[in-house]
């Protein structure tokens, strides 16, 4: 995030250098004074890195005797893209303000492995969990500073709502090896989003652009019960994802 701090930054006082040389206010080249301003629909397409903490609890059912599984970081990758809709309206012609919703379609999974603990440290019997992002939805405020009409570098705000499928399979019972036991559970985490961006008005009413946002969650517990032996699963997912995009929109 520091780097795109710094690329940003120096991308925006290198335009205003340039500009203020040539001592032209709005160079020739720009192809529509009002490029950022107006309703616009656009894409995304990019790819997600995120991480979660994945913790898990085993509860034998009739013994009394509870388990502690180790807890593992969850690493999470993939494609990501989606639709973008909304309105940006500009003052004095050089402040952005924006309000746009976004719809995102998913591949990013990861998965980890435990192991039972007990007072002989482990007894080889252990769980997998996986989780992906199958889809998320977005509402985000952009705030941006517009130079001669070309570049527009922004800061992105908003309210993130996720949707990950967790899929636990278990070989506690037999210690054994392969999957005895499998479940899967839906979750919609909400979540704060927030970002760094440069939109390009490439030609009148085209924009093109680079961005990266952040979304960070609350940790969501769930529990599942094996019908077969009566045993019970606890967990709890707490993800943090980040994605890295290019971006085009139409304004009308």
């Amino acid at each position: 995030m520091k780097k795109v701090s710094l690329l940003t930054a120096v991308s925006l006082i290198a335009a205003q250098s340039a500009f203020a040389d040539s001592g032209v206010a709005v160079p020739a080249s720009a192809p529509c004074p009002n490029c950022f301003k107006g309703f616009f629909l656009g894409g995304n397409i990019g790819y997600g890195i995120g991480g979660a903490k994945q913790k898990f609890a085993e509860h034998i059912n009739g013994t009394g005797d509870d388990f502690v599984l180790s807890s593992k970081p969850l690493g999470i990758r993939g494609v990501d893209g989606g639709i973008n809709v909304g309105y940006n309206y500009v003052f004095a012609n050089k402040f952005g303000l924006g309000l746009e919703f976004v719809a995102n379609w998913a591949s990013s999974a990861g998965k980890t492995t435990v192991e039972r603990l007990t007072t002989a440290n482990t007894d080889g019997n252990g769980a997998q969990a996986r989780a992906k992002l199958n889809n998320s939805l977005q509402l985000r405020a952009n705030f941006s500073y517009v130079i001669a009409n070309v570049v527009a570098p922004k800061i992105i705000l908003g309210w993130d709502n996720s949707q990950w499928k967790h899929t636990l399979s278990s070989d506690l019972e037999t210690g054994v090896g392969g999957d005895v036991f499998r479940a899967q559970k839906k979750h919609r985490l909400n979540g704060f989003l927030w970002g760094l961006g440069v939109d390009f008005c490439a030609m009148k009413h085209v924009i093109f652009g680079f961005e990266y946002t952040g979304t960070i969650a609350g940790s969501k517990s769930y529990n599942v019960v094996d019908p077969a032996t009566g045993n019970g699963y606890k967990a709890s997912f707490n993800p943090q994802y980040n994605k890295f995009a290019l971006t085009a929109k139409v304004i009308y």
